[in-house]
């Protein structure tokens, strides 16, 4: 029996990729059909002015991280049967692993717990 405490995160989809690779595309004709979606969180990042990733990359990624995590427990909570995201706090956390950088204490822990369809 499933736990409700736990939500089923084989409903919670993610488009990662390249830039320019059509993730954004496909997302737009997703949310046209009536599926719930998720705009990448780095954009909103930039938009909103929270941070930029040329002036302070790690600022931005843990900006990232935090968004995407915070739209991660938001798409658990609702009544979507599946929730397509545009990136996710997988992509900002990749980006402390490759660097060397420790992510935020408030993320890494979440990132631990956390989880989108496989």
């Amino acid at each position: 029996m499933p736990n409700p405490a736990r939500p089923d995160p084989e409903r919670l989809v993610v488009l990662t990729g390249c830039s320019g690779g059509g993730k954004s595309t496909l997302l737009a004709e997703l949310a046209a059909r009536g599926v719930a979606t998720v705009e990448e969180p780095g954009r909103r990042v930039v938009r909103r002015g929270l941070a930029l990733p040329w002036a302070d990359p790690h600022a931005f990624a843990g900006a990232c991280a935090r968004l995407a995590l915070a739209d991660l427990a938001a798409a658990e909570a609702g009544p979507a049967p599946l929730v397509v995201f545009d990136r996710s706090a997988l992509d900002a956390l990749a980006w402390f692993e490759r660097t060397g950088h420790p992510p935020p204490p408030a993320v890494a822990p979440l990132a631990r717990t956390r989880r989108y369809a496989r």
